[in-house]
């Protein structure tokens, strides 16, 4: 079972060892992505009103509650794309940290004495 929460993503990634302040700086940048890729893929399912009444609400500095909120009432399957856009992170995010852990292998760091 893929991970869940952000902790399971964390320990999945490896990144556990990070500070709290990079901990949470890098969950704010993942809340940020989904947030972007979930809304980008969710106003296309709105008709031109529901898109107008949106820009509406974002325009007026809404709380990430409100948002979810409006685009849940509107947009029927916005859990399968918020599952989705995760499961997409994640593999991404997976990916990322494999090639860097093969660039690593293959490209030790100099020791000290060269």
């Amino acid at each position: 079972m893929p991970p869940s929460s952000f902790s399971d993503i964390a320990e999945h990634l490896g990144l556990l060892g990070l500070s709290e302040s990079e901990r949470e700086a890098l969950y704010a940048e993942v809340v940020s992505i989904l947030r972007k890729r979930v809304l980008s893929r969710a106003v296309v399912a709105l008709s031109p009103k529901d898109r107008a009444n949106l820009d509406l609400l974002l325009d007026s500095d809404p709380t990430d509650d409100a948002v979810t909120g409006f685009l849940a009432s509107m947009v029927p399957n916005l859990d399968e794309i918020v599952a989705e856009e995760v499961a997409a992170l994640q593999t991404r995010l997976r990916e990322g940290m494999d090639a860097a852990e093969t660039f690593a292998a293959q490209n030790p760091a100099p020791s000290e004495e060269e």
